[in-house]
């Protein structure tokens, strides 16, 4: 029982985690949120696309960013993470 307690405390402290960093990068980004219902724990595959999803983001944000430093046009293309 006590594991199974801890895992779950693990799934939910990783979700805030990582809905922190999505939310921040989404507000930077003007894209929409993943959603994962906040009232249940959440699945292994669920944190896991987030995670996926939120590394995306960050890998988009950068490109952008290095995009705009050296005026590439065309690099910004959202349509590249969904």
């Amino acid at each position: 029982m006590a594991i199974w307690q801890s895992e779950n405390e693990d799934r939910i402290d990783r979700l805030s985690s990582l809905k922190k960093m999505e939310q921040t990068l989404c507000d930077i980004m003007a894209v929409t949120p993943m959603y994962i219902a906040s009232d249940c724990v959440p699945t292994k595959q669920q944190l896991n696309d987030l995670q996926e999803h939120t590394d995306k983001l960050a890998s988009e944000k950068v490109r952008s960013s290095l995009a705009a430093l050296f005026h590439v046009p065309g690099s910004f293309l959202l349509s590249e993470i969904y």
